[in-house]
């Protein structure tokens, strides 16, 4: 009778593959009172890459060793699964981690100076809300519902074909401790509309009109 999309890109896809007019996008939600920032824990040059699912690793792979050699004393941490590790080019910037807690996962969220999330495409996207809930910035691709959920934010949305630009602005970004702060800001401040309370609210008062 009806369909929930979680991304603005996936109304007209839905409304067409399912035949039906009643699609309504409603965000994805996330819990804003476990995801929280906490600057004293956030380190200098330090970027942040979650999950798997339509990552980039070409993009991710080809910036990091650049990056590397502009940024003294770079640290990446890389979260996803073990059977995906062998998409990450080896370098001795990059720390890979799987299986991890949520307590942990809040405290790399925490830690990091940014987000670093190329993509090849998205809907919703789990890392990006937590990154938000955080005030960690972000930097990632303008894809899919991406600049839906990072509108009215000061997050970096790159062109997906310049890497070029995807370089130098991480690099600018973490040079400008007054840019991280206003970034992370904006992010925890926008993250505040997808907090779970208020989701689900819209949820459950699109289940009674079905």
């Amino acid at each position: 009778n009806g369909a929930i999309a979680v991304g603005e890109n996936q109304v007209s896809f839905l409304k067409n593959w399912l035949d039906i007019e009643n699609v309504k996008y409603i965000p994805h939600g996330v819990d804003t009172t476990f995801f929280k920032p906490n600057y004293t824990k956030r380190k200098e040059n330090t970027l942040l890459f979650v999950g798997q699912h339509l990552r980039d690793f070409d993009t991710f792979n080809y910036c990091i060793p650049r990056l590397a050699e502009k940024i003294k004393n770079l640290e990446v941490n890389v979260i996803l699964r073990k059977d995906f590790f062998n998409k990450i080019k080896p370098h001795s910037s990059i720390s890979l981690h799987s299986n991890i807690n949520d307590i942990k996962l809040k405290v790399f969220y925490q830690e990091a100076s940014a987000l670093f999330l190329p993509m090849i495409n998205s809907t919703a996207c789990n890392s990006i809300l937590e990154a938000m809930a955080s005030g960690t910035p972000i930097i990632t691709s303008d894809v899919g519902g991406n600049r839906g959920y990072l509108f009215d934010t000061e997050s970096i949305l790159y062109p997906t074909n310049d890497k070029e630009y995807l370089i130098d602005s991480t690099i600018n970004l973490l040079k400008n401790d007054t840019q991280i702060n206003t970034m992370g800001n904006s992010s925890r401040l926008k993250s505040l509309d997808f907090d779970w309370q208020k989701i689900s609210n819209e949820i459950k008062s699109f289940y009674k009109i079905l």
